[in-house]
């Protein structure tokens, strides 16, 4: 990040997914409205279990969003595309290409919604 000058953002705690997702989407639309054809980019890294969380939070609420990140996947990654209005497109998922990564394979997920965690985790 500092070779290429880009500013991480660290200030959301784990239980902050709502949170982080507003503040993604107000950047997005930010950037979506410049619309300079520098096609910006925002990446969100997160704990795999609150990815359910957070894809909802996104705006994407189909069968794929509200399923288990699985705890072998190091690979996928899921792309919206955010527009000035606040519209968004949930596009195809794709690979990193690390390999070994089970991109559609969620029978080894397990994450568990501990009593006391986060409200409205699914798995």
């Amino acid at each position: 990040a500092q070779a290429l000058d880009i500013q991480i953002n660290v200030s959301f705690g784990a239980f902050e997914t709502e949170a982080l997702a507003a503040d993604a989407m107000r950047t997005a639309r930010s950037l979506a409205a410049a619309d300079d054809c520098r096609s910006p980019a925002i990446l969100i890294a997160w704990e795999h279990c609150r990815i359910p969380k957070l894809r909802r939070a996104l705006g994407c609420d189909t069968g794929r969003c509200r399923a288990c990140w699985s705890d072998l996947d190091y690979d996928s990654v899921d792309r919206f595309r955010v527009f000035a209005d606040g519209g968004v497109d949930v596009l195809p998922p794709t690979s990193e290409g690390f390999g070994g990564g089970e991109t559609t394979d969620f029978l080894y997920a397990m994450c568990v919604d501990k009593q006391g965690e986060e409200p409205g985790l699914d798995c």
